[in-house]
């Protein structure tokens, strides 16, 4: 009986563009927890170069990942140890910027919630009070009284409601903060060292996986590109050895 041919046409997403796709994944998480550690309680110019820090250092670690899978598979090693070096420097910078965050901020938030608490309480005793005023206005007097001390109440009540909003969220940053008081007294620590080891070792962990996948799945073609020419060399002289009249 003669064997048939197996049918090996793919089907589905290929192996490269699984790599690149679980890669992309891992490292959008690791860049939005990294950007969420530097960015809270910032906004302006600080918010920007929060986000400009971290996009910039991703990037560049792909780009140096990719180098290293590829000058590993060309056999050029100097430029191997190379960009080994810049991106281990590229993970010191995101790591001291994440313990900076962590040891800088818990204070910073702590008085933030104080100042936020105060502020959404004078603005609702602003409230009552300009109600109150409301109230005491004469009905037929729209332009004087009515219709200026009601835009003063509704400007009031929009301010309150901003307020309340941040102190909510800062809020349940002070609930997260509980919970991580109690881990660290379970394990004999302190919230500062077991938030900041934590954090380190997710991002470590995440970028090391996200940066091999997507280093795999972009350098391959370059390896192959790299590859073709030595491989077309070695076809044309074995046609000439064995054409030699051509």
């Amino acid at each position: 009986m003669i064997a048939q041919p197996t049918n090996h046409a793919h089907s589905g997403v290929s192996l490269p563009t699984l790599r690149l796709t679980l890669g992309l994944i891992a490292l959008a998480i690791s860049f939005y927890y990294s950007f969420k550690f530097l960015s809270v309680g910032t906004t302006g110019f600080e918010l920007l170069s929060a986000l400009a820090f971290v996009a910039i250092t991703e990037a560049t670690k792909a780009m140096f990942c990719h180098d290293i899978v590829f000058f590993r598979a060309t056999q050029q090693g100097d430029k191997t140890v190379f960009a080994t070096i810049i991106v281990i420097i590229l993970f010191a910078l995101s790591i001291t910027a994440t313990v900076y965050f962590l040891l800088a901020n818990p204070l910073k938030d702590d008085v933030k919630l104080n100042q936020s608490s105060q502020k959404t309480a004078q603005l609702k005793q602003a409230i009552e009070a300009k109600q109150a005023q409301l109230s005491s206005c004469n009905s037929n007097y729209l332009t004087k009284c009515v219709n200026p001390r009601t835009a003063e109440l509704q400007k009031l009540q929009t301010d309150y409601n901003a307020a309340l909003t941040a102190e909510t969220d800062l809020s349940a940053i002070a609930a997260n903060k509980v919970f991580w008081e109690k881990s660290a007294a379970f394990m004999g620590t302190t919230r500062d060292n077991l938030q900041m080891y934590f954090a380190i070792t997710r991002g470590v962990l995440l970028e090391i996986i996200g940066l091999a996948l997507i280093a795999q799945a972009t350098a391959n073609k370059r390896i192959q590109n790299y590859n073709a020419p030595v491989a077309n060399a070695a076809v044309s002289g074995n046609d000439l050895v064995n054409h030699p009249n051509r």
